[in-house]
């Protein structure tokens, strides 16, 4: 129970612990390139949804160092007599707040030491599609995703509000059991609440999801010692009225 709690505490308050765990966000750029020179660009940024895990798209306005950073990599994959709309993926984002770059200048610098070290900062590919049908693909993406990030993180709210009237209950329904006032099981089903809460909030943990019913259930170890306590009085009380 003890383990479990200290468990429970980690993965709630460590945010850093599960940015970790997840997989790099991917920022996307588009642009329109003629030449070596490129315009008209489009940003499409992944920040954190309804878990620390999961990801969603939004459209922002391009970093300042955008163009320079696009036609780098345009000169550097030998595209400047070519034209057309390219796609500049980024994908060596540890954190979704942040880049391991600040500059155009940064950016050369770790492009220069990712091909010794045999990763990529950035990855260019050539579009098929115009940036015109791009932004409209994305922005839907974007709403999509935003309708799904509201819809589990009112669902997490709703299963919160369940879980602790249940438990409120269910520490009710102990209390009447121990007065004598309840059957058996009440008592069954009193424990059987609150273990229900402890395991759905261990599969919560495990997939970085539900965070509100795991934050709930760091109480039930206490809830339990309550009831234990309780019970150990009430036989101790019994055995030296007998006596």
């Amino acid at each position: 129970m003890f383990r479990y709690f200290i468990l429970s505490v980690v993965m709630v308050f460590s945010s850093d612990l599960k940015a970790l765990s997840c997989s790099s966000a991917e920022d996307r750029i588009f642009a329109e390139c003629s030449n070596g020179s490129c315009n008209n660009f489009f940003y499409v940024r992944e920040l954190v949804s309804y878990t620390d895990c999961s990801r969603r798209p939004v459209i922002e306005k391009p970093p300042e160092w955008t163009k320079e950073v696009f036609e780098f990599e345009i000169q550097k994959n030998d595209l400047t007599s070519e034209s057309g709309v390219y796609e500049l993926l980024l994908e060596s984002r540890p954190w979704p707040s942040s880049y391991i770059f600040s500059n155009a200048e940064e950016y050369r610098l770790y492009s220069e030491k990712s091909k010794k070290d045999d990763s990529l900062l950035g990855t260019l590919s050539h579009s098929q599609h115009s940036i015109d049908e791009l932004k409209t693909e994305w922005l839907l993406k974007e709403k999509k995703a935003y309708q799904k990030m509201l819809f589990f993180n009112t669902l997490d709210w709703l299963i919160l509000l369940i879980a602790s009237v249940l438990l409120i209950y269910s520490i009710i329904w102990f209390h009447k059991w121990h007065k004598s006032l309840l059957s058996s099981k009440w008592f069954y089903l009193s424990v059987g609440v609150q273990a229900l809460i402890l395991i759905i909030s261990f599969v919560g943990i495990q997939g970085w999801s539900m965070p509100l019913i795991t934050i709930l259930s760091l109480f039930i170890p206490g809830v339990w010692l309550y009831q234990i306590v309780s019970v150990v009085n009430s036989w101790w009380y019994n055995r030296r009225v007998k006596m």
